[in-house]
């Protein structure tokens, strides 16, 4: 059977889209879905976070079965949801378990297609990016602590996993790691390395065999491909999905695994640092990952089965992967999960979809996931709002704008008054509120929205000079409307700083009373240096007690330079005072005031 995918790719959209369901209430219903483990941690949160914002009315139960079994189990309708770590490309088959395969609208095998059972007909499948997380390789070697992270490559650990590389103390392993102590290396020596991998389909392994199928040659040469299937190892132990393998790394000294970086971190096991495409050895992390994300922003977010691994980029983590939720286009399932499945059901699991990549993303740091792009999240909503129960639109989809008076505003001066508009929602009752990408303040951070007043207008000032701000309005969702979101993009530039200087007395004697030089400035918050000089056209001379000094915040500190002249010839004296500038404040340079020095 043939299931077109033909709602992969959503629109692009200038602003965020948020979603409202016509029926305007949640029901009380529990939500079968399930599949990868990698997402497992935050699933956690996100499950528990939703069902208290919808008043306790849906629970939403996750089982990690990993990403094939998930997958699968949504095509067959025991999960009305079905995350992977793995998309199904749109271009060819994506085998998903012993005779079940989806195939898209464009492949030429027909009816020759193997079949899928419990299927509804030619139903299009959406695919939805949902998260983004960085694959960990983590080991359990006695003597190397969690504050040491091993170097690898790319090559050396599949060649690990291709069981070319047996011993820790390897000469390719030691070669990357110099700075090990004495005491180090011979930890790596006591140990022979044990391969623990996923004895289930896993889009984990699927993430990490894409990455071996870049960098070690000998992983194609022999014949592995990039795929969710255990049987692609070669060698090692299986452990059933990421909690099993951690649990196999922790009680067997050697071994090595692979999961999503909240694993090792919760078992308390060492990670490896990885080198990436630029060279650079690159821990998991949530800012790493969301550098591997950023590499290829733009295209991700018009096609979501791109894979990011090994990504440009001096900070990108090199085994980072998007997560990805498959859901029917048309919601009419007749029964899901053995009950009837009804438009307010596809309702409440649109809206978990939709709670998850927009609020649940703030989630993502704490617990060592990336946030989405926002072109992602833009592409996801986009998707959302085409799903359909009987062909009637499931979600109705109002937006919210957000616009400022200026594009551009001086730091610390220049007031800037944007304005968020909400509008085609259901009797909305959330609230809008604002926030900025960098140092800026808003005179009003949020405003209540109501059946009558659907703005929220604030003054905002630049507290950070930058090239580009992001101000970002946001509506909280309520029981009738889902979160939404849109940005406006701000220069902010530095001020125009203005260096006085002051010297008193004005005349002094060569071996008598010296002269007290003043510098000043005005600029916001002056953090540079003021450097003090004399013209070298003038025909007495003096020395200064110290040539620069470096200002203080003006918040905290002073804007003021003191400095102590001394006469050395006689003549006139001309004394000026340079403010070399800072990240927010242009330099200046002060007017002379000239010294008289007698004999």
């Amino acid at each position: 059977m043939t299931i077109p995918l033909l709602l992969l790719f959503g629109l692009s959209a200038v602003a965020v889209v948020p979603l409202a369901y016509a029926s305007n209430s949640y029901t009380n219903t529990t939500l079968y879905i399930g599949g990868s483990t990698l997402i497992a941690p935050i699933m956690n949160d996100w499950t528990t976070n939703f069902h208290t914002y919808t008043g306790g009315a849906v629970t939403v139960s996750y089982d990690p079965v990993g990403s094939t079994t998930g997958t699968k189990d949504m095509l067959e309708d025991v999960f009305s949801a079905g995350w992977s770590d793995a998309p199904i490309p749109a271009n060819g088959l994506a085998t998903l378990g012993t005779g079940d395969v989806v195939t898209s609208s464009s492949a030429t095998c027909g009816a020759a297609c193997p079949p899928v059972t419990g299927l509804e007909g030619n139903d299009p499948l959406v695919q939805v990016v949902d998260g983004l997380a960085t694959v960990s390789i983590f080991y359990n070697i006695p003597g190397i602590t969690t504050s040491t992270h091993l170097n690898l490559t790319g090559d050396v650990i599949a060649e690990i996993y291709l069981g070319h590389i047996l011993k820790w103390n390897d000469p390719r392993i030691l070669a990357l790691n110099p700075d090990l102590t004495s005491a180090q290396k011979t930890d790596l020596a006591a140990y022979p390395i044990t391969v623990v991998h996923r004895s289930d389909g896993s889009g984990t392994s699927f993430a990490l065999t894409s990455y071996f199928s870049v960098e070690d040659a000998n992983w194609t040469t022999d014949g592995h491909t990039n795929s969710t299937a255990a049987s692609n190892f070669p060698v090692g132990v299986g452990g059933d999905g990421s909690a099993g393998v951690t649990g196999d790394v922790l009680s067997t000294d050697g071994a090595i695994g692979y999961a999503e970086v909240s694993y090792p971190i919760g078992a308390g096991l060492s990670y490896a640092q990885v080198q990436n495409a630029a060279g650079y050895y690159v821990v998991p992390s949530p800012a790493s990952g969301s550098a591997a994300a950023a590499a290829d922003a733009a295209r991700t977010a018009k096609d979501p089965t791109f894979t990011i691994v090994d990504a440009s980029g001096a900070g990108s983590y090199p085994i980072s992967t998007y997560t990805y939720v498959f859901i029917w286009a048309n919601q009419d399932l007749g029964t899901s999960a053995g009950s009837a499945w009804t438009q307010g059901d596809a309702y409440d699991l649109v809206q978990f979809l939709n709670y998850i990549v927009t609020q649940g993303q703030s989630l993502a740091t704490e617990l060592n996931y990336s946030p989405l792009p926002a072109a992602v999240v833009s592409n996801d909503l986009s998707l959302l709002a085409q799903i359909n129960y009987s062909g009637t639109p499931i979600l109705t989809s109002p937006s919210i704008t957000a616009t400022c008076n200026h594009a551009t505003a001086v730091v610390g001066t220049t007031a800037v008054v944007c304005t968020a508009t909400l509008t085609g929602a259901t009797t909305p009752t959330g609230t809008i509120s604002w926030s900025s990408s960098a140092a800026g303040t808003f005179t009003k951070t949020s405003c209540k929205v109501s059946a009558k007043a659907h703005t929220c207008k604030s003054t905002f000032h630049g507290a950070q000079a930058t090239s580009s701000e992001s101000l970002t309005a946001t509506y909280s969702g309520d029981l009738n409307n889902a979160p939404a979101l849109a940005s406006a993009s701000l220069t902010v530039t530095q001020r125009t700083s203005s260096a006085t200087l002051v010297c008193a007395p004005a005349s002094i004697g060569v071996g008598g009373r010296t002269s007290k030089c003043t510098a000043v400035v005005l600029g916001y918050a002056p953090t540079g240096t003021i450097t003090f000089s004399q013209t070298s056209s003038d025909s007495g001379a003096v020395t200064f007690s110290t040539t620069s000094c470096t200002l203080s915040d003006i918040t905290t500190g002073s804007s003021r330079c003191d400095v102590t002249v001394t006469a050395t010839t006689a003549g006139k004296v001309s004394i000026t005072a340079t403010y070399g500038g800072d990240t927010n404040n242009v330099g200046s340079v002060s007017k002379s005031k000239v010294v008289t020095v007698t004999g």
